[in-house]
């Protein structure tokens, strides 16, 4: 486990804040690891969130309308890291840059610079997202956090949007 004292002081946190965040890059990395080899896709997402019913199945088509278009992270909801879809290859490779960066920055902005240098200008959000974050206590020191998704449907029947081609 990488040293968690003595961190950079980027964006002027409290040590406590680098702290928290840079344990958490590691976390996750550690937890890719674990996973990578499990299954075709990997799917991000919280402890503390609710998922629309048939979430799988519509994650499952929205993969299938993509066919054919290169990818790196696809996003089903607009929270942070609350559900970012990566394909099992790509993440080996994205554990490793969490650890190579764990103390720079918090992994929601690292998962975007990965996904930037591996050449996905765009984000690729469905609209309709699939999961609400239901938490009202951040993990870090128990402070309140009461993040909702407007774009979370309970239930819907048909595909979510898809975002227009960027390849």
């Amino acid at each position: 486990y990488p040293p968690l004292e003595g961190l950079k002081r980027n964006f002027n946190d409290p040590e406590d804040r680098v702290r928290f965040r840079s344990k958490q890059n590691v976390d996750y990395a550690y937890l890719m690891n674990f996973a990578s080899n499990l299954s075709t896709y990997y799917l991000m997402i919280e402890d503390d969130v609710h998922c629309t019913k048939h979430f799988l199945t519509v994650i499952k088509r929205n993969l299938a309308s993509l066919e054919g278009i290169s990818w790196v992270t696809l996003e089903f909801s607009k929270l942070g890291y609350i559900a970012k879809l990566y394909h099992s290859t790509d993440i080996p490779r994205l554990a490793r840059f969490l650890m190579l960066f764990y103390q720079e920055m918090p992994c929601d902005w690292l998962f975007v610079h990965f996904r930037l240098l591996l050449t996905q200008k765009e984000e690729i959000r469905f609209r309709q997202s699939l999961f609400q974050h239901i938490g009202h206590y951040s993990s870090f020191q128990g402070t309140r956090n009461r993040l909702k998704d407007e774009d979370f449907e309970e239930d819907f029947s048909q595909f979510p949007d898809n975002p227009p081609k960027i390849y």
